[in-house]
């Protein structure tokens, strides 16, 4: 059988591109204003240009951040190997985490279990099994199959596959093998989470994100005391990493995947790292946000009255720079991914707090575009060129915004009660956040784009600044 080397376009999309490529040789195109051609058509990655991606038929760009339908996708009950009677119950559990990812990636109509055909029942993973018309005929363009078998006494070994209903042909994808522990549900999760990666980065051109962990904070009340937790998008793998009953805020990540947080005190604020302190200036140390390099940290302290933003050195926390030096209020440091420069909040020009933008070296100040009197939490995009930030609208409420650099426009993602401190995912595709639209604050997902929201947390509590892990976190 022959394997599948690349993306390809399934059913309807080969026409299509086709004819739309050769309305371009015909000098037939989609132009912008400035009378550039603004569309390129493409079959695979390789027919776009450099650092392009090929995405439904159309070549986009390493900033866009669209999330489309791609084709029907079916995940067949997986085939179990030797588990006894836990078996059945770990492989539904794989199953139906795999295709709650797909579906919540946006990128894929997910076929229920009840679409999947009769015979099916007894097909295996290998394509001499496997009667494709019959799945074609369910409207799935694409299947995948699943085994687990047990690997010694302790391990389970996931074998996943993915093939394609119109050609016949298995995709190969990394991780199709994995083992994970035989007790452990969440190694499960993970494991069935970076397949999804991977089948996401095959048909995209861009790496996905749901492997990647979250930290957050979660108190009883919307007030009062918090303890910092980190989790996997699945809520399966979860890690409390502070027990000291204060209020524990504003957690982040070092490059080298340690938890940072700020520990309020009866007197003053410290920074730490996974217990650890770091920053122990008087009165507050709070914010942190670490730089590419690894070196060093932005955040906010007022050992000197006013709330201003400073860089330490990670390894000794010791002061390298005061990057703002004015009557004002300054916070909420945030690099971009170059690390050459940093977004912050500022009531600098107004007495409200408003976004803001500055160099690594503090030079260069200025507004970004934003809506709104009262905005807070910026996040900047690992793609570049939009940072989030959340804006107090109606009646006292929040709702989060993303401000576009390059095209200098705000775009609104949020319009249900309230709705708090946004992080994008590390593939820019994402955005995390918290938000009481369904009573307590709880955690929740969707595209940057605003659409295909998805509620990840539903425990007691509130949830508090969510921030994904970047890939050199994790």
């Amino acid at each position: 059988m022959r394997r599948h080397s690349g993306q390809r376009i399934v059913r309807g999309w080969t026409s299509l591109v086709l004819a739309s490529a050769l309305l371009v040789s015909l000098g037939t195109s989609v132009r912008a204003k400035n009378n550039r051609i603004d569309v390129r058509y493409c079959v695979t990655h390789e027919h776009c240009e450099s650092g392009d991606s090929c995405l439904a038929g159309t070549c986009r760009g390493r900033a866009d951040t669209r999330v489309k339908r791609l084709f029907p996708i079916a995940v067949d009950h997986f085939v179990i190997d030797g588990l006894g009677e836990n078996g059945d119950e770990t492989a539904q559990n794989a199953s139906n985490q795999l295709r709650y990812l797909l579906d919540m990636s946006g990128f894929f109509r997910v076929l229920s279990p009840e679409q999947i055909p009769l015979g099916a029942s007894v097909e295996g993973v290998r394509p001499t099994t496997i009667d494709f018309q019959s799945w074609s005929n369910k409207g799935a363009h694409a299947i995948i199959k699943g085994g687990i078998s047990a690997k010694g006494a302790d391990h389970i070994e996931l074998r996943l596959y993915l093939y394609m209903t119109e050609t016949w042909e298995r995709v190969d994808l990394v991780r199709d093998r994995q083992t994970v522990a035989t007790n452990s549900s969440s190694s499960m999760a993970i494991a069935v989470a970076r397949w999804a990666d991977g089948l996401v980065t095959n048909m995209t051109g861009k790496g996905g994100s749901f492997s990647t962990p979250i930290v957050y904070s979660q108190g009883p009340r919307s007030f009062g005391p918090r303890e910092i937790h980190v989790m996997d998008v699945l809520g399966k793998q979860r890690r409390q990493v502070t027990h000291n009953g204060r209020v524990n805020i504003l957690p982040s990540w070092t490059i080298d995947g340690r938890v940072a947080y700020t520990t309020i005190g009866a007197r003053t604020t410290h920074l730490y790292v996974e217990k650890q302190t770091l920053s122990t200036y008087p009165m507050m140390n709070i914010g942190a946000d670490f730089h590419p390099d690894g070196q060093r940290v932005a955040l906010s302290l007022s050992k000197d009255g006013d709330t201003e933003i400073y860089v330490l050195n990670v390894k000794t926390g010791s002061i390298e720079q005061r990057l703002t030096n004015r009557r004002s209020t300054d916070t909420s440091p945030s690099w971009s991914p170059d690390g050459k420069r940093l977004v912050f909040v500022s009531d600098r020009i107004s007495g409200m707090p408003q976004i803001h933008i500055m160099n690594q070296d503090g030079s260069g100040m200025t507004k970004i575009p934003q809506t709104g009197g009262y905005n807070t939490s910026p996040d900047w995009s690992p793609l570049g060129e939009e940072i989030a930030y959340c804006s107090m609208v109606d009646g006292g409420r929040f709702d989060i915004f993303i401000s576009n650099l390059r095209t200098r426009s705000v775009r609104r993602l949020t319009r249900s009660r309230s709705n708090r401190a946004p992080s994008f995912s590390p593939d820019g595709r994402y955005v995390a956040f918290s938000s009481n639209r369904t009573g307590s604050y709880q955690l929740w997902l969707m595209t940057a784009r605003g659409e295909n929201p998805r509620q990840l947390t539903d425990w007691a509590g509130h949830f508090f600044s969510p921030n994904w892990a970047t890939p050199s976190a994790h």
